[in-house]
């Protein structure tokens, strides 16, 4: 299915020498969090719609697409604030309460507009050293969920028997 950008977005798509920057913001957000944790891979800080994002720097590896196994996105986000690491410290990621992360693309003049996303996928692992945070990121296997959810039994489905 093509891809439908804003008509700023497809000039600067086509033109050679580029005037604005693609950015993604990322929001990680969790039940235990005041706020989502707001960042963005740019040089300066980037208000949109009166929510402040901090600058980072951002690696995104793509899974290979391997059909034996769930894809998972690794993320790199360098130079973070010691105040965020501490925050993300007492995150949870077990089964049933993980973060969420949520990346968007935007061009840093119209911000507001989102060019393409959310990209909604659940933290399932992070690990962190004094200044670089990794990120695993992925969605909930559903493959090995039972099915179907519930017992079929004469009692609930009587009309089956």
């Amino acid at each position: 299915m093509p891809r439908t950008f804003s008509p700023l977005a497809e000039n600067q798509v086509n033109i050679p020498a580029r005037g604005e920057v693609w950015v993604f913001l990322i929001e990680i957000d969790h039940a235990s969090l005041s706020d989502p944790i707001r960042l963005v891979n740019n040089d300066e800080t980037l208000v949109v719609n009166g929510l402040v994002y901090l600058p980072v720097g951002v690696q995104v590896a793509i899974p290979d697409e391997n059909p034996d196994e769930l894809p998972q996105v690794q993320m790199a986000i360098t130079d973070v604030d010691r105040a965020i690491l501490t925050k993300l410290r007492d995150i949870p990621t077990q089964n049933v309460d993980r973060p969420t992360v949520s990346t968007r693309l935007v061009l840093t003049a119209t911000p507001e507009s989102v060019e393409a996303g959310p990209f909604v996928l659940d933290l399932l692992q992070h690990t962190r050293d004094r200044s670089t945070l990794k990120l695993t990121l992925g969605t909930d296997n559903i493959v090995r969920r039972p099915f179907p959810a519930y017992d079929v039994l004469p009692q609930f489905f009587s009309s089956l028997f």
